[in-house]
């Protein structure tokens, strides 16, 4: 069911850099469908006349035992399209040891064009940094927007929000959607995937009841300020000794495994950052609901995580801003272009309308702003555009 949807948005990325001598990542938490999305590429590039090579490293082989050498050969035996170059496709490449050796020979060879995915952020901080030495491009892939969401489910743009709300953006989980019960067990399902083998495996974690703990309390103030003394505090009155370098690196693991995305704050005058990750969303908040429940009463910060993925996938920096002492909730970047995001759930009210507008009088240049809401009636002022969110989540064209 999720192949047929085009993630365009992505697939463009990819055509942009196709045949260029660089290896194009997709990186993004497991079953967010990055594989699909790499299998849609490869049939575009077979249908335009190119040799292709796949390989599924989560899927076991019984002919096959791999390790660097192996795939080496197997690649180098398989290969040979017509003009000497093959399109080489490697899925959760991060599973063989010493899989970057291998990558980083077949683009100096230059007989490949190459694409992996990968579901830790650290196989590009590590020694494929150090091999490739800048040659790769990195495409993160998030979970189903909300335009992606209504092409998967065919729900109706105007409705079906509240449905999006509950059910997330996890395109294996919307097989079922409708189906409550079964949607929760398969979103538990990916949660544990993603912490076990991400998170505890990748990372040696010895204590994953603390992990686990960790999890559950970012899944419970997703969108709220976030301190570590105040995390190692609460985890050490459930009794556990927990220092509060051990919850930044656990943190730190999250993201890596994408589970969770920190937004930095930043001096919107002076355009410094200003100290950790100030907050912290889950990448996919369907996971959120079925783990911890809540979405619907948490919703101003439930929809913030929900328009942040967007920004993201649509390809901006974006930071929490500060303006003299107030918040901007998103500081969005993407090359030269520049706007300003608040969020809340309604701002029909005088006093959260003031609250909402307020930070926006201080910034002092022309950049675009809005206010997103699930109000219907225009609540637009003083130079900033008011959104419904369904109407923001699906314009293409606005930013």
């Amino acid at each position: 069911m999720e192949g047929m949807v085009k993630r365009e948005k992505y697939l463009n990325r990819l055509r942009r850099l196709a045949g260029v001598p660089v290896v194009k990542v997709l990186a993004g938490m497991r079953r967010s469908g990055k594989t699909v999305l790499m299998r849609q590429f490869a049939e575009e590039m077979r249908a335009s006349g190119k040799s292709t090579l796949e390989y599924n490293f989560e899927i076991l082989n019984p002919g096959s035992a791999w390790d660097a050498s192996a795939l080496y050969n197997d690649i180098k035996d398989s290969s040979g399209g017509d003009d000497g170059k093959t399109c080489l496709f490697l899925d959760e490449v991060q599973e063989i040891d010493g899989w970057e050796r291998v990558v980083n020979s077949l683009l100096a060879e230059g007989n490949h064009d190459i694409y992996i995915t990968g579901s830790n952020s650290r196989m590009l901080s590590g020694e494929l940094s150090t091999y490739l030495a800048g040659r790769f491009a990195e495409i993160e892939v998030f979970p189903f927007t909300y335009s992606e969401y209504l092409g998967l489910t065919g729900k109706d743009p105007g409705t079906g929000f509240m449905d999006f709300f509950l059910e997330g953006g996890m395109p294996s989980a919307l097989r079922v959607s409708g189906d409550p019960v079964a949607a929760r067990d398969m979103l538990g399902g990916i949660h544990s995937s993603v912490v076990l083998r991400d998170v505890v495996s990748r990372n040696g974690v010895r204590d994953a009841d603390t992990l686990e703990r960790l999890v559950s309390f970012l899944m419970s103030n997703s969108g709220r300020a976030f301190s570590a003394n105040s995390v190692a505090k609460y985890l050490r009155a459930g009794g556990k000794g927990v220092s509060v370098d051990t919850v930044l690196n656990y943190v730190r693991y999250c993201e890596e495994a994408y589970l969770v995305k920190g937004v930095r704050k930043a001096d919107v005058h002076g355009k410094g950052i200003m100290g950790q990750s100030e907050k912290h969303y889950f990448c996919d908040h369907g996971i959120r609901e079925a783990m911890v429940g809540g979405n619907a009463e948490n919703r101003g910060h439930v929809l913030e995580g929900i328009i942040l993925v967007e920004l993201l996938s649509r390809g901006y920096d974006v930071k929490t801003g500060d303006v003299m002492g107030r918040e901007i909730d998103f500081v969005c970047d993407r090359g030269s272009d520049r706007m300003y995001v608040q969020v809340a759930w309604t701002a029909g009210d005088p006093e959260t309308a003031e609250r909402e507008f307020r930070p926006f009088r201080d910034i002092r240049d022309g950049y675009p702003r809005f206010l997103v809401t699930t109000d219907g009636a225009d609540l637009g002022q003083e130079g900033v555009t008011h959104m419904n969110v369904a109407d923001f989540l699906l314009n293409q064209n606005l930013y």
